[in-house]
């Protein structure tokens, strides 16, 4: 069974909540840009989570600028404040329906605050 949109915004959800988990391998699954928004929503909130494997996901631009977003603020623990870094390390979103430069100008914020994040994206 694939993770579609609606499953993505569960996992997101739990994500938000999640203090444990650092790998995340959500490859192959239909999640497109509403599924992107979800888990850009629970990223925020997240501060553990160090890897994010999103290729071959659906994903076209606006799915990368939520998660662009998502990767220049987190919450700080239990707070329910927000930082302004996540923890996340490597973002995959290769072969997703994003070209180079929409990747690059979709992430570029997220990056430029987040030096450390790889950016991992093919042209389709």
């Amino acid at each position: 069974m694939k993770l579609n949109s609606q499953g993505a915004a569960h996992l997101a959800a739990g994500l938000a909540q999640n203090r444990a988990l650092q790998t995340l391998k959500l490859s192959h699954n239909p999640i497109g840009n509403d599924g992107a928004l979800a888990l850009a929503h629970g990223l925020r909130k997240n501060s553990t989570l160090a890897t994010l494997a999103l290729d071959n996901a659906w994903i076209g631009a606006s799915g990368a600028a939520a998660l662009g977003a998502a990767l220049s603020s987190s919450s700080n623990g239990n707070s329910g404040e927000y930082s302004n870094i996540s923890g996340l390390r490597t973002l995959d979103l290769q072969n997703n329906e994003i070209d180079v430069t929409s990747a690059v100008c979709a992430l570029r914020y997220g990056m430029r605050v987040n030096i450390e994040c790889p950016l991992f994206c093919e042209p389709v």
